[in-house]
């Protein structure tokens, strides 16, 4: 009897043909995809490259690297998957060079039935096994070593299977680990193990310092062009005036500048942090394990050498390993190896590697090998010489001989590059690529493929891996030659040119850290976190307009300037000529040109909105860590944008709408209803003990009693309740599971809805026992207990009655659970492994034990947060596994379902018949669904792609394996922090760290706030926008001079850019956003609303500050001053009041939409701490800065102008709100008018 159990589940690849998957249609992209503005991505989730590369080169940009810095790096996503590519392809090609030297061995007689470990490392310490032979193993995948572990010596057989139980004990006890109870765990025996083996870490490339930061803030072109200018104004100015007064106009510009970019840098570098916290975040993922006898949660980094752990289906492997047990145990190695192939693991194939996924069955695992530690092996070249003629003729010339410093006595690697690629088989052929030289084997000997790219032949000693990497001419580059057995992934990378470092890692973990080969792949990538999302590439958009118009306005000013000044229409502030032609000298004139070219790219500055795409990070940078505390982990930046758009939550039942704490509150048993379960009184003895055998095998949680007697449970909460009714029935839970072996297990999954497992008694009778969905496992019985313990045929009555009780336990919001058994001939149990493996668990016939409602009541509050998003225009469907008559109860308790909502299909409808109605019927109905029951993870996924289909942006919930589908079909995927699986996070965008529906309503708020943040922020600019380049224009072009000079202009863009973007950006959520239906993700940035706002403002301002501009000096009275003080008082008034109207205008932007600008002002800290700071440095720039800024003091009653100028704008804000606007937007209005238009004139 073999220990490892194959399955009988197997899954299958989807086919886009498939009628039942959906086809997946993706109407969003297709119509991006056609749509000739670059900028219109509603989602980024899925853009392709070219997509994303497009809005890139159509946008205006001054500062690439800040604008870029948090989108995707496509140059180096490219790169990351040609590297991922390589390091998979080198790990097979170690693989299978391993194997064709067995075969090689074999075929030549040379085979040893020994293992040939490398001497013990005395980096073991207090452990019998260095870290180099687990590396070795692990990596190599090499059972003849684990066999040597155990002391024994013999062929990979069928004999083999039986002692592999032997082998890994023997393993275990090397590691000083207990199979069953794990490593002791205590604080000095971690510290062994992670001296001995390292920590399950790998290197992690450094964030980018202060300086790099403050180094990307410089490259912005005017900027640049500012300092060149403020240099030659410098020496211009001293060489004219002197050091002591000549150095103020150049210095100030000089130093504006500096200002912008250490405060640039300074907000830009907090980002960072709070990304590289949140990324920290989602790699920390948690793991049980057994030490010390007893399962408890660790992180994946706190994992050593020799720690047992448990594998269930969706799971990540976080250390390579030996398998110790296993049922039905399959993983998903397409994380390393690139295919999509799930492989089974058992005796045969016990190895595990780092990072793939349990993708179905479960097991024990010992971990061998951690992801760190770094055992870099050097590559020397030794000689040159040619290799011998048996292995690829004499053609080839002269070859380099490369020589690990390693063990010599090892066969060796020959690795020849500059030949395509061959298959296995006799006398193969190879031709290069390029020219006609051509190359034979000698007849007899071996050919395989490697991989795409590699093929290798067995020369006797040595095995010659031939590469496709070939030279101009056709030559071959190099011949490289090393052991076979410590040929390391990062030799092998070495020799094309790779960088990368490695190290090992194990479950009974064997390896760790760098020493796995995840762990080696990890520490090559260069992580990139960065992601544009659709706001983002929108507001790109809109900058780069905004950008172009600003542009355009600089240069006509530049022009208007530099024509008035070269004609000698400009005069200074005394009234005399700058430039006359043929008296005024060069230095002057080239002075006064600067000048002009000054502004001129200051306006530009001000203009383009550089900061208006980054505002979008910042506040979801500062979302993102507001929502850690709301128990939400952001993903993927997008997602947190997105969901403020989301119309429809599909939400599971269990753990989400409800505690997740459940309980055996009745049982129906022997045919009559038992209210008290506990009470074993009440059970027949002979159904008893079948039922005890069945809850304590037929499980995947475990039950660990302390020496104080304090019991844990653990697995899932409908295991723990099970188990826990067990417990109160007076079930050992030990005891019980020695007293039978397990022959095969049939593990619960979503689609069957029942999991089985079959045993051999010591009496070598044998029993399968089912477990799962009420009335699926009621329609495979035939017979059950009756109150007095015998066993009586099931008729149809009595089959009703079952389905009766089971309705009245659901109609109560119970989840209904049965349990079964039959018996089963010995002789009929397959005896090979390869047949047991195929072996379908017999699933009818079955007698009935009981049938036990399991209680998990409504989370508090859950009602109220249903309540709130229908009120916000958001659907929340209900999506479970759970009985149709348990997810009506539960539905209509939560507010799903309202007490006048009509109960028939389609608002309540069965997974299976949605299943089968046909895709445009499918379309048609699913707008009216309300509570979906009897659902599998598939019906999930034809409900999303149903609802998208419709025009619906959708979220929705999912925790288990087979969910990720589901979750990354849907706009935002949204998986469980406590019962979700590995798979299912990593499918997802957003996942809720405490499975709670409630969060999952917050998670909408602050998506809402996002997007109402960044409205904020671009009603605020545009406005400073509008008015800074209509003042400076009208100016330039009638008086030849502006008001605003570049050091005030670059004070604005600091207020309006930076500044600005935390003081809006950074606003909390409020209840108001929850009383507007969802934001369409195709509406324009720029509402009605904000067009109303922003064009009052800046009307208002641009207004008022001209007419100080040209009557200034008779309003303020300031006749009887000179011409030059009167000018610097007036334009210093100007500055002023233009500063103070964008400092009340900043609290209009809080509330676009409220008369009430000033509620809940009092919270937000930031936003006072701003506003407070930005008037204490206008006021010092204004008293004491005037040097620098060109201004002069002002009097209390110029300060008085300056504010009551400011001030008025909340009473005209509150006036302009009182305008109605229409709901159309002008957008869509301009469409139609030029549609109207084009009819006309085609008419």
């Amino acid at each position: 009897m073999s220990f490892f159990k194959g399955s009988p589940y197997r899954r299958h690849n989807n086919n886009n043909n498939d009628v039942e998957a959906g086809g997946g249609s993706r109407g969003d992209e297709d119509e991006e995809s056609s749509s000739s503005d670059p900028f219109n991505i509603t989602s980024t989730k899925n853009a392709s490259i070219e997509r994303l590369r497009k809005w890139r080169q159509a946008a205006l940009v001054l500062n690439a690297s800040r604008r870029f810095r948090y989108t995707l790096d496509l140059k180096r996503e490219e790169e990351k998957q040609q590297l991922m590519r390589k390091v998979r392809v080198n790990i097979e090609a170690i693989r299978a060079a391993n194997r064709f030297k067995a075969a090689g061995e074999q075929r030549n007689g040379s085979g040893t039935s020994e293992a040939s470990l490398p001497p013990p490392s005395p980096s073991g310490g207090h452990f019998a096994i260095g870290q180099d032979q687990l590396a070795v193993m692990s990596r190599d995948h090499d059972v003849s070593a684990l066999q040597q572990c155990g002391g024994a010596s013999l062929q990979l057989n069928y004999l083999f299977i039986l002692f592999y139980l032997i082998f890994v004990k023997g393993l275990s006890e090397l590691l000083k680990t207990n199979l069953e109870k794990g490593i002791k765990g205590d604080d000095a025996d971690l510290l062994k193990r992670k001296n001995a083996f390292g920590s399950n870490t790998y290197p992690k490339k450094k964030g980018r310092s202060f300086w790099m930061f403050l180094w990307e803030a410089w490259q912005d072109l005017t900027l640049i062009i500012l300092i060149v200018a403020a240099v030659a104004s410098l020496a211009l100015g001293i060489k004219s005036e002197g050091i002591k007064e000549g150095w103020y106009d150049g210095g100030s510009i000089a130093f504006a500048v500096i200002l912008v970019i250490v405060v640039t840098a300074i907000s830009d570098y907090k980002q960072s942090l709070q990304f590289q916290s949140l990324n920290e975040e989602k790699r920390n993922i948690h793991m049980e394990v057994i030490r010390g006898g007893r399962r408890v949660e660790i992180s994946i980094y706190d994992i050593v050498v020799g720690d047992v752990l448990p594998l269930n289906i969706g799971d990540q492997v976080p250390a390579d390993g030996v398998l110790i047990s296993g049922h039905s145990l399959a993983i998903d190695e397409s994380s390393m190896t690139g295919e999509s192939k799930i492989v089974h693991k058992d005796s045969r194939d016990p190895f595990l590697m780092s990072g793939c996924k349990v993708a179905d069955g479960s097991g024990t695992m010992l971990e061998t090998w951690n992801i760190q530690g770094v055992c870099q092996y050097q590559v020397v070249v030794l000689t040159y010489k040619p290799l011998p003629q048996s292995s690829v003729g004499s053609e080839m010339g002269q070859r380099t001989l490369v020589q690990a410093s390693t063990y010599p006595d090892q066969p060796r690697i020959s690795v020849c590059k500059g030949y395509n690629s061959a298959a296995w088989g006799k006398g193969t052929h190879i031709k290069p690529q390029k020219g006609n030289r051509r190359s034979t084997f000698l007849e007899n000997d071996l050919v395989f493929m490697a991989s795409n790219w590699t093929r290798a032949h067995w020369c006797g000693k040595d095995l010659c891996i031939i590469c496709r990497e070939i030279s101009q001419d056709c030559r071959t580059e190099s011949v490289s030659c090393m052991p076979l057995k410590y040929h390391l992934l990062s030799q092998v990378l070495k020799l094309h040119g790779s960088n990368l470092k490695s190290q090992p890692i194990a479950p009974k973990v064997t390896s760790v850290g760098i020493n796995t080969e995840w762990g080696m792949l990890m520490a090559s990538i260069s992580e990139d976190t960065g992601e544009e999302t659709p706001l983002q590439v929108r507001l790109n958009g809109v900058a780069t307009l905004i950008g172009m118009v600003g542009l355009t306005v600089a240069v006509c000013v530049l022009i208007v300037l530099l024509v008035r000044y070269f004609t000698g229409h400009t005069k200074d502030a005394n009234g005399n000529i700058l430039f006359t032609a043929g008296k005024t000298k060069l230095s002057p004139a080239i002075d006064g040109a600067i000048k002009i070219v000054t502004v001129a790219v200051t306006i530009v500055v001000v203009a383009v909105p550089e900061g208006l795409p980054l505002a979008v990070t910042l506040t979801l940078a500062y979302s993102m860590r507001k929502m850690m505390a709301d128990k939400a982990l952001v993903r993927r930046l997008s997602a947190c944008e997105t969901m403020g758009s989301a119309t429809t939550i599909c939400s599971d039942k269990t753990g989400t709408l409800t505690l997740n704490q459940m309980t055996v509150v009745e049982a129906y048993v022997g045919g009559k209803k038992i209210d008290s379960p506990e009470n074993k009184s009440e059970w027949p003895s002979m159904l008893y003990s079948l039922l005890i055998e069945g809850i304590a095998q037929n499980t995947n949680g475990s039950v660990y009693v302390s020496e104080g007697g304090d019991v844990e449970l653990s697995g899932s909460p409908t295991e723990k309740a099970i188990l826990n009714l067990g417990l109160k029935l007076g079930m050992n839970f030990e005891a019980i599971r020695s007293e039978s072996s397990v022959i095969h297990v049939f593990p619960f999954n979503s689609d069957k809805k029942r999991g089985g497992i079959a045993l051999k008694l010591p009496d070598s009778q044998i029993h399968i026992h089912w477990k799962g969905a009420a009335e699926i496992v009621l329609a495979s019985c035939t017979q059950y207990f009756d109150a007095a313990g015998q066993l009586v045929a099931m008729d149809e009555d009595k089959a009703m009655d079952f389905k009766k009780a089971i309705g009245d336990m659901a109609s109560g919001s119970l989840r209904c659970v049965a349990m079964a058994y039959r018996l089963y001939e010995v002789e009929k149990v397959p005896s090979a492994e390869e047949q047991l493996d195929q072996w379908a668990l017999p699933e009818d016939d079955l007698v009935l034990l009981a049938i036990v409602g399991i209680k998990d009541p409504c989370r508090p509050g859950v009602k109220d947060s249903v309540q709130l998003c229908q009120n916000a225009g958001i659907k929340v469907r209900m999506v479970t596994g759970d009985n149709i008559q348990t997810a009506k109860a539960i539905a209509s308790e939560c507010g799903i379902l309202g007490s006048d909502d009509d109960v028939t299909e389609p608002t309540l409808i069965e997974g299976r018949v949605f299943r089968e109605l046909s895709e445009s019927r499918r379309e048609e109905i699913v707008d009216q669904i309300s509570v979906m029951g009897r659902s599998s993870p598939n019906d999930k996924l034809l409900l999303v792609q149903a609802l998208r289909k419709r025009g619906h942006v959708v979220a929705v919930t999912g925790d288990g394996t087979n969910d990720a589908p589901a979750l990354h079909e849907a706009d935002i995927g949204l998986a469980m922090g406590i019962s979700g699986t590995e798979v299912a996070k990593e499918s997802s965008d957003i996942v809720i760290l405490d499975d709670n529906f409630a969060s999952v309503v917050k998670v909408v708020r602050w998506g809402r706030s996002v997007y109402a943040n960044i409205q904020k922020f671009i009603q605020f600019q545009l406005t400073v926008n509008v008015a800074a380049l209509i003042i400076n224009v009208v100016a330039a072009v009638s008086s030849g001079d502006v008001p605003l000079n570049a050091v005030q202009l670059l004070w604005v863009n600091l207020i309006m850019d930076t500044l600005g973007a935390l003081a809006l950006a950074t606003e909390p959520p409020t209840d108001h956003l929850m009383d507007r239906p969802p934001v369409g993700r195709r509406e324009p940035l720029i509402t009605n609303i904000m067009w109303r706002n922003l064009l009052i403002q800046a009307l208002y301002q641009v207004t008022v500050l001209l007419v100080l501009n040209f009557q200034g000096r008779s309003i303020l009275k300031l006749e009887g001053d000179t011409v030059a003080h009167a000018t610097k008082v007036k334009n210093t008034l100007i500055f002023n009041a233009f500063v103070l109207c964008q400092i009340f205008n900043e609290f209009n932007a809080r509330k676009p939409d409220e008369f009430n600008v000033f509620k809940g002002i009092t919270k937000n800290y930031l936003f006072m701490g701003i506003v407070g700071a930005t008037v204490v440095l206008q006021v010092l720039i204004i008293e004491f800065l005037g040097k620098f800024t060109s201004t002069v003091k002002l009097n209390w009653s110029q300060w008085l102008i300056s504010v009551i100028i400011g001030i008025i704008s909340w009473p005209l804000a509150v006036l302009g709100k009182l305008i109605p606007v229409s709901e159309t937007p002008i957008g869509n209005g301009l469409k139609k008018l030029k549609c109207c238009r084009r009819g006309a004139s085609q008419s």
